[in-house]
């Protein structure tokens, strides 16, 4: 789709954020996680980040969607597929006992047994994620949610998908594929990073960059959804802070402060200069005080995840 065009809403009414060098977020990737996306990136200068005023969807342009060496590389980190979440157990108790679920992006498998006694079926893009699944009673295949569409029109009573759709070039398509396969009245959960929380404020976030993640979802992008498919919206669900979050939060605060100390740009997602720099060091001086903040439970923000649950239009 042409960069003058929201990729869920096709608006022509964009604002283009930030200009990004790709030889840059090569370079936080490396540095941060260690992992080369040179051949992902390869004969593309540049990543725009631009945002939609109509939906308010954020996106990177040209949408660079991670090969599958690239998520086998990212797999062999523990913490990138975990066996619970928040996500997991809000979404189980929408799904009730016999019903059909499929889930879109299902990775290892892990959510099938959060909800026994539903007949499930999963799909993947990363083969290496389905060569590690854990057995299960369901079954899980490497299909496309608009390939599984074609042949499962109003089959399921309940369509979730955790954390994918912000990896996906073309959100549209992927969220109408999902839909389809839906019967009348059944539930969409869908759950991302919360673009309204702290992490939108981390700078050089590897994973939430190109061709890692392709879009940001703010609340208003999630309660637009139905003005665009056959869907109401629930609710919307913003899981509290993760204990295991509390320090990534705090540096992220003590970062953003120190770089108003400091004149930084403000609205950086990318910044690779000797300002950032001296903001990470003058922020090592506030993790403490930013930590400390955190053992008051009224002071603690939404966390990384935000979770919606739609119902489909008869």
């Amino acid at each position: 789709m042409s960069e003058r065009h929201c990729p869920l809403c096709n608006a022509k009414d964009i604002y283009l954020s930030n200009i990004i060098p790709t030889e840059s977020i090569a370079c936080i990737y490396k540095r941060s996680i260690g992992v080369d996306i040179d051949d992902d990136i390869k004969g593309i200068p540049v990543v725009r980040r631009y945002i939609c005023k109509a939906c308010g969807l954020i996106f990177f342009s040209p949408a660079i969607v991670g090969s599958d060496i690239f998520y086998s590389k990212l797999q062999e980190y523990e913490w990138y597929y975990m066996k619970d979440k928040v996500e997991f157990s809000i979404a189980a108790d929408n799904i009730k006992m016999g019903d059909t679920v499929l889930e879109v992006g299902c990775g290892q498998g892990f959510f099938q047994k959060k909800i026994p006694g539903r007949r499930y079926i999963g799909l993947e893009a990363s083969a290496s994620a389905i060569d590690r699944a854990e057995e299960g009673d369901g079954q899980i295949f490497k299909e496309t949610v608009e390939s599984h569409a074609k042949t499962n029109a109003g089959v399921y009573d309940t369509v979730v998908s955790f954390q994918v759709l912000e990896h996906v070039a073309d959100p549209a398509s992927f969220l109408d594929g999902c839909v389809h396969c839906l019967k009348p009245g059944g539930n969409l959960i869908i759950s991302v990073p919360s673009a309204d929380s702290f992490v939108s404020m981390v700078i050089n976030h590897a994973l939430n960059l190109p061709p890692h993640h392709v879009t940001w979802w703010p609340d208003r992008t999630l309660k637009s959804l139905e003005g665009l498919f056959p869907i109401s919206l629930n609710t919307i669900f913003h899981e509290p802070l993760q204990s295991y979050h509390y320090q990534y939060y705090a540096r992220t605060i003590s970062v953003a402060l120190a770089r108003v100390l400091v004149g930084a740009k403000a609205d950086a997602v990318v910044d690779l200069s000797a300002l950032q720099d001296e903001a990470e060091r003058l922020a090592d001086n506030l993790d403490k005080a930013a930590i400390n903040v955190l053992t008051d439970y009224r002071l603690r923000p939404h966390g990384h995840t935000v979770l919606a649950v739609y119902q489909k239009l008869a």
